[in-house]
């Protein structure tokens, strides 16, 4: 029925493959600040239960030091493990100079011990400096990792991805991708290693819901009459993942036809977040503002049934007009650019 143009499927940001120069921490994602509003209706985040609440930079290892990489069985990585990991994540994140959001440690321990098919560690388990791991989705492996800011340039970067390209011959893999910033210092080193990148990088937005909730308040109502010919329609399904999607359906009033939807889920290790979003609208239906009232409306309906959501994170096709008219309207903000690499092992 309908034509893609998505708010996008964006994940909670997770690591990328680090760059032994400056890699940069993966997927970010940044708060926008549009239209001031009133701190006081602003929520206070709530503190992690887990040691993560505060990132330490890792400790520079000596000159001259060997950093030893550890190969660790995902089903087996611990909650302090993954609380590091996720430390050393946030610090890069600090580091970048960007407002990013990054994968908690309850969310990064079931993801490592669900989904990883290795995971590979730098430096001494107690103060990692740099760690990769491989996931093996249904459509084949992809990297993920980071390496710590003041241990670049020492080689970490290479010897992860020495082990990775290992096991991944050992398992026959024919191909690993993983994403980047692009133009970063970590495309550089991707392509160095031989990887390619793909087609159409995508633009990451992000909206700080608080920050933006004046301007979504007035783009609703200049757009309210465009509705006259359209039902939305909400609903929420709450996944095995520990993820609950919240949907928006527009129906056409006259033919009774679904003509768009909208989507957005929030993850129980990351509630401070609202990702994985799409918007679908007919061709025919298309500029209506159809895309906006969807957009708008599936906004309302996250905060009123996850409370806790402060951002919205999505990427979407750099190069598609629609949907970056969509986005841009309602307050969102361009933080950079991503694209996707391959490296084709057979």
């Amino acid at each position: 029925m309908a034509q893609r143009g998505p708010l996008d499927e964006v994940a909670v940001p997770e690591p990328r493959a680090g760059d032994e120069s400056s890699a940069e921490p993966d997927v970010e994602a940044a708060s926008a600040t549009d239209d001031a509003a009133d701190p006081e209706a602003k929520p206070e985040p709530e503190a992690e239960a887990e040691s993560e609440a505060e990132a330490e930079e890792p400790e520079e290892v000596p000159p001259g030091e060997q950093i030893v990489v550890t190969a660790v069985d995902p089903a087996e990585v611990t909650q302090d493990l993954a609380n590091r990991l996720a430390a050393l994540d946030r610090s890069e994140m600090v580091a970048s100079g960007r407002n990013l959001a990054v994968v908690n440690a309850r969310a990064l321990l079931t993801k490592l011990q669900t989904l990883s098919g290795a995971l590979w560690v730098a430096g001494p388990p107690k103060s990692p400096v740099g760690w990769a791991t491989l996931t093996t989705p249904a459509e084949g492996a992809v990297l993920h990792g980071t390496v710590s800011t003041r241990n670049r340039r020492k080689g970490v970067a290479s010897r992860l991805m020495k082990e990775v390209l290992a096991y991944a011959g050992e398992q026959d893999y024919a191909a690993i991708t993983c994403s980047t910033w692009t133009d970063s210092p970590s495309e550089t080193f991707l392509r160095q290693q031989g990887f390619e990148a793909r087609p159409q990088p995508h633009a990451v937005r992000c909206q700080d819901l608080y920050a933006t909730a004046e301007r979504r308040r007035r783009i609703g109502e200049d757009t309210a009459g465009y509705g006259a010919s359209y039902e939305l329609s909400t609903s929420e399904e709450e996944l095995e993942q520990g993820a609950t999607v919240y949907r928006v359906l527009a129906t056409h009033l006259i033919t009774g036809a679904v003509v768009g939807s909208a989507e957005l889920s929030v993850a129980e290790g990351a509630p401070e977040f609202a990702v994985n979003g799409t918007v679908q609208v007919d061709p025919r239906h298309r500029g209506t503002r159809l895309g906006t009232l969807m957009a708008l409306e599936l906004i309302a309906f996250v905060q009123a049934k996850s409370k806790k959501v402060r951002t919205i994170q999505v990427s979407s096709p750099a190069a598609d007009p629609y949907i970056t008219t969509i986005l841009d309207r309602i307050g969102f903000r361009v933080i950079g650019t991503q694209s996707d690499h391959r490296l084709r092992l057979r």
